[in-house]
């Protein structure tokens, strides 16, 4: 109970402050006297709304996350299978990549979507996404097929499959809760995502965390 509470206790803040009058920052933690939601009419109903700010966020997160399942899922199979100093090279080459500091790539994203006409465009911003999670769901997929035994893969082989079948058939299904979990992680890295879309994007290509950026008071 204590780890639940502890978990939804910032949830439960940030709808008070919500329902706070304008400027108020609550000090206690029951609910504010005078309840007020002129802050959620302003964000759903008073133009600019949150709507259009969503539905893009949406489409960048979908495609973020559909893109790195089709790449990263076979590229972690054969990290996870082939075991040779050329493979473990490139493996620790993505890794290496993932540790490359988040604000160091921007400079030369914005000058490499300038160049391709991708700024203002949800496509440029999907693409800077995928930089960054397509290494992350390689690292993940294969901590879960190296968990899975060969052996089964083996059985299939004796059994005429061939290696794609033996991905598909038996260690897809297998990693069914890893699968989420890098869908969950891709999709999540991308919705929130603030650095790159406030620099690829423009009117009209903003995503949800910009909007909520223009919110922020000093």
């Amino acid at each position: 109970m204590l780890g639940i509470a502890w978990s939804l206790f910032p949830i439960y803040y940030v709808v008070v402050m919500s329902v706070s009058g304008e400027g108020a920052m609550p000090s206690r933690l029951e609910l504010p006297r005078d309840v007020s939601f002129q802050k959620w009419k302003q964000v759903i109903l008073e133009p600019p709304t949150i709507w259009p700010y969503m539905l893009n966020s949406l489409w960048v997160a979908f495609n973020v996350v559909c893109i790195p399942l089709l790449v990263s899922l076979p590229a972690a199979y054969v990290f996870s299978r082939r075991r040779s100093k050329v493979y473990s090279s490139l493996f620790n080459t993505v890794l290496i990549y993932r540790m490359v500091p988040y604000i160091s790539l921007a400079i030369p994203l914005f000058f490499l979507m300038k160049r391709y006409g991708l700024l203002g465009k949800l496509g440029g911003i999907g693409i800077s996404h995928l930089i960054r999670t397509v290494p992350l769901c390689i690292w993940l997929g294969k901590s879960f097929f190296d968990t899975i035994p060969r052996e089964l893969e083996e059985a299939a082989w004796i059994d005429g499959v061939n290696v794609f079948g033996s991905f598909w058939r038996i260690v897809l299904p297998l990693s069914k809760s890893g699968i989420m979990v890098i869908v969950l992680f891709s999709f999540l890295h991308s919705y929130i995502e603030l650095l790159y879309a406030s620099i690829i994007s423009r009117a009209g290509s903003f995503t949800l965390p910009i909007y909520f950026a223009r919110f922020t008071t000093i």
